[in-house]
């Protein structure tokens, strides 16, 4: 997957949790069907504060430096997940 194709599935992402279905594909051949479960995310929540789910943080950024995040996750510079916040982080 590219960033391109990762930025798409960003682009898409908010109507994919909201129950809504997406279809993303920008190289011949490669298509990508995602398809919202409004209830994955309670779920996933409830498992995390359970303590059966653990989500490594590993650094959280701003909206503005997503570029710079996609790059670090392609180069194998990310121990764990990257919260990106729409405000200053």
């Amino acid at each position: 997957m590219t960033v391109d194709d990762t930025m798409a599935l960003s682009a898409c992402s908010a109507s994919a949790v909201s129950g809504a279905a997406a279809h993303i594909g920008s190289r011949p051949g490669v298509n990508v069907l995602v398809r919202g479960d409004a209830g994955q995310p309670a779920e996933l929540v409830a498992l995390v504060d359970g303590g059966e789910l653990r989500v490594d943080v590993a650094d959280r950024a701003p909206l503005a430096e997503l570029p710079a995040v996609h790059a670090a996750a392609s180069s194998g510079g990310l121990p764990g997940k990257v919260v990106v916040v729409a405000g200053a982080a």
